[in-house]
């Protein structure tokens, strides 16, 4: 697929290479995240020398290429979410009907307030035990493939090899 046509308003809009100011404005993120993305390596680079310090170049097409990907993997298509949905079904088939908040933070690597804000705020359905809260496993798969989790630029390092893994299933 040929980036600079599929995004031919931002091509027009901005040089070959970018800086990375430039790729936060491109990308919706923050200057935290493209920093944590060029250092991890994800996003390549050039320092460049100039009179005023030194630049971080990034070129166009690494941009877009970062932006398709996280468009068509957290993409808000119903379609997609139900596809998501089902390979997320399938992914923790081997999990008991019930879940603590405990066992969903060390699968999915969300902190146990992010789980107890989304019970509270009743996005996920919960039921209220002894030690805590106890959610079903199909709470938990359609919250986990609903907008408002895919939607957000934050989410652990666990949640997004869980979401690689699922678009690569989608592709087959």
């Amino acid at each position: 697929m040929d980036l600079l046509t599929y995004y031919s308003d931002i091509a027009a809009a901005y040089p070959e290479y970018i800086t990375q100011k430039q790729f936060c404005e491109v990308c919706g993120i923050c200057h935290k995240t493209a920093y944590n993305l060029t250092r991890r390596g994800e996003i390549s680079y050039e320092i460049v020398d100039t009179p005023t310090g030194r630049i971080h170049h990034i070129k166009l097409t690494d941009a877009l290429a970062y932006l398709y990907k996280k468009d068509t993997l957290y993409g808000n298509d119903e379609n997609v979410n139900r596809q998501i949905y089902e390979v997320l079904q399938a992914h923790f088939s081997y999990l008991p009907d019930l879940l603590r908040t405990q066992q969903i933070r060390e699968l999915t690597g969300f902190s146990m307030t992010a789980i107890q804000r989304w019970v509270l705020e009743k996005r996920i359905t919960a039921i209220l035990g002894r030690k805590g809260w106890n959610i079903t496993r199909d709470s938990l798969v359609t919250f986990l493939s609903s907008s408002y989790c895919l939607r957000g630029n934050r989410k652990p390092q666990k949640f997004q090899a869980i979401l690689e893994k699922c678009a690569g299933e989608l592709k087959t």
